[in-house]
C-alpha cells in the first residue's frame, strides 16, 4: 500500500553549518507537534507555530501543554508560544 510522506526533517542531527528554516503550511507544523517524538522537531515546529495565528495552531500548542506525555521542556515552550 502507498502511505504518503507527511514530513521529511532534514539534519536531524544538527551537523549541517548553516540553519535552514523551511516554510510549511501549519498543518505539517501541526503533525510534527503531534506525531514526531523527536523533542528537538517538536521545539521546532512550536517555533514555527508561533507565526501562525490560526485556531488549529493554538488547539495543537494548547494539546501539548496538557499532555502529560510530552516532556517538560517541550510543554514550557508551548506555554510560551501561546504567551507569544
Amino acid at each position: 500500500a502507498e502511505v504518503p510522506v507527511l514530513w521529511v526533517r532534514v539534519d536531524p542531527e544538527m551537523q549541517w553549518i548553516r540553519y535552514l528554516k523551511p516554510s510549511l503550511p501549519d498543518t505539517v507544523w501541526i503533525n510534527v507537534l503531534q506525531y514526531e517524538r523527536d523533542v528537538v522537531a517538536q521545539v521546532e515546529a512550536i517555533d514555527a507555530l508561533k507565526e501562525y495565528p490560526s485556531q488549529s495552531a493554538v488547539s495543537a500548542l494548547s494539546d501539548a501543554v496538557t499532555n502529560s506525555s510530552f516532556y517538560y521542556h517541550v510543554r514550557i515552550k508551548a506555554i510560551e508560544a501561546l504567551a507569544h
